[in-house]
């Protein structure tokens, strides 16, 4: 039985109003546990970049979302800053 399945099933007896918190902490769960499985190959692309680049390896942007709120976005540097 796949995972989608069972949260499903488990998501079709919780009512309405107690499905948006069941939701969001399972995302904040998920969220988590692949940064755990990630950080190792996220901090060799970082050092990486380090070494590779002058330039700072993570660029942050400001963004506007939902609701005109404004949030900031990082990500690896995939250009110089010179261009």
């Amino acid at each position: 039985m796949s995972p989608r399945l069972l949260l499903l099933l488990f998501l079709s007896w919780v009512s309405d109003m107690h499905y948006i918190h069941v939701k969001r902490l399972f995302d904040y769960i998920l969220a988590f546990i692949l940064f755990l499985l990630l950080l190792p190959l996220m901090s060799c692309i970082y050092l990486i970049l380090k070494i590779v680049y002058d330039d700072p390896p993570i660029f942050t942007q400001r963004r506007v979302g939902l609701y005109s709120k404004t949030f900031l976005l990082f990500k690896f540097r995939s250009m110089s800053s010179a261009t």
